[in-house]
């Protein structure tokens, strides 16, 4: 059999999915009988992606881009993101700071003040943060957020990135509501598909453009697009805490993982997946625990069965 892989795409495929996905923005804007859409922009490839495919749907001047930095954020993401949009033509821009907010319900008071450290003494915890990170073991502390503990220090870890997120959505649905505007999802298929995503947060969207496109594939489409090499090149980053990046988060690298989730998408077992990827056995295991685990995050809240429960009414 042939080996698992994601497949090379040339230019005409690429503008035959830009072509559906800014139809597809295009008819959910009327479908919703909104003004135009809006899209946070982050300084990633993601939103970049989105934010792109956006203005060639909709036009500049129907799409309003949104920053939103707080404490921890990297300053250089926030001047890619508004260097974009300016590149991209979008006069409604409006930067918010949401340190605030995270300050009244609690979030700092979680860890050590970062942004508050000289550079050197940043650079100097990013990598302590880093070897605390290897020594649990990063896809331990990522899958026990997800299936879920009593663990303290997790605990933290899940409310700390939680709450940043949500409260990005809340700002978000402010300006949405105000204005009359879809909000954007910039959430790709392998994050979907693993729940590197926050039930509420950035997955509290109206629509979803490239949620099936694996992350390997938003590089490609990031090219054909034209969108800055910087922000192509850069490590991919939530940029909730500093010096995490999502590879770092997951542990491992957004190639290997998409392979399996190739894998697991076409209905094999965990042991052709390994033979197919040359990926170890046990982290075509791991990545599938993580799709176990995160369903409930890609689904309606679940409710309680009630048909069975006999009423001594007489009314039917």
């Amino acid at each position: 059999m042939m080996k698992l892989e994601i497949k090379e795409h040339d230019s005409e495929y690429w503008s035959r999915v830009s072509e559906t996905i800014q139809q597809f923005i295009k008819d959910k804007v009327k479908e919703f009988n909104k003004n135009g859409a809006i899209i946070g922009l982050s300084g990633g490839i993601d939103s970049a992606v989105v934010a792109k495919l956006a203005v060639e749907s909709l036009g500049s001047d129907k799409v309003k881009a949104l920053l939103l930095p707080e404490r921890d954020s990297n300053k250089e993401n926030m001047n890619d993101a508004l260097t974009l949009a300016k590149d991209l033509n979008i006069k409604d821009i409006t930067k918010v700071n949401i340190t605030g907010i995270l300050k009244k319900i609690g979030t700092y008071r979680i860890f050590f003040p970062y942004s508050l450290l000289p550079k050197i003494m940043k650079r100097k915890l990013s990598v302590i943060q880093q070897r605390r990170l290897e020594k649990r073991g990063f896809e331990k502390v990522f899958l026990e957020i997800l299936r879920g503990t009593d663990n303290i220090d997790i605990s933290k870890i899940r409310a700390y990135l939680g709450s940043k997120v949500r409260t990005r959505m809340l700002v978000t649905y402010f300006y949405a509501d105000l204005l009359n505007l879809l909000v954007l999802g910039t959430t790709n298929k392998s994050e979907l598909m693993i729940g590197y995503f926050i039930k509420y947060g950035d997955a509290g969207v109206d629509i979803e453009p490239i949620a099936n496109l694996y992350k390997t594939e938003i590089f490609d489409f990031a090219k054909f697009l034209k969108i800055p090499d910087k922000i192509i090149n850069k490590a991919p980053s939530a940029d909730l805490s500093p010096g995490i990046t999502d590879e770092s988060s997951v542990g491992m690298t957004y190639q290997s993982i998409d392979k399996i989730l190739l894998g697991i998408e076409k209905g094999l077992t965990d042991d052709e997946i390994s033979d197919l990827t040359d990926e170890k056995l046990e982290d075509v295991r791991y990545i599938r625990e993580l799709t176990l685990y995160s369903k409930h995050m890609r689904e309606l809240p679940c409710s309680p069965n009630l048909c069975c429960v006999k009423s001594n009414s007489n009314f039917s």
